[in-house]
């Protein structure tokens, strides 16, 4: 599987904010990059975001919900720890394709 560097997230994500004209990949990345970057998560408006993507990548639902770290929880236990952790994930799961079409496409 592939495995981003830190140095190159970064340069991907650089680089996706400077585009003019962003594919559905790369909006779905900014808005999850936007999602994150707020200093108190909207519950509600982080979990609408976080289904969204898993609607759009259905890939990436399985991704996140099988690695050793994602804990299953009620909804009415999910903390904005939690919400954080799944969208970190799915970023990290967005740059990868990102990655990919960039460089195997």
């Amino acid at each position: 599987m592939l495995t981003l560097t830190d140095t190159q997230k970064h340069i991907l994500v650089e680089t996706v904010k400077q585009l003019t004209n962003p594919s559905e990949l790369e909006k779905d990345i900014l808005d999850t990059l936007e999602e994150i970057s707020k200093q108190s998560l909207n519950m509600e408006h982080a979990q609408t975001r976080i289904a969204l993507t898993y609607k759009k990548h259905l890939d990436l639902y399985i991704k996140v919900n099988t690695l050793p770290t994602t804990v299953q929880k009620a909804s009415s236990q999910i903390c904005e720890t939690d919400l954080r952790y799944v969208l970190h994930m799915q970023l990290d799961f967005l740059l990868k394709k990102e990655w990919e079409e960039k460089h195997h496409g």
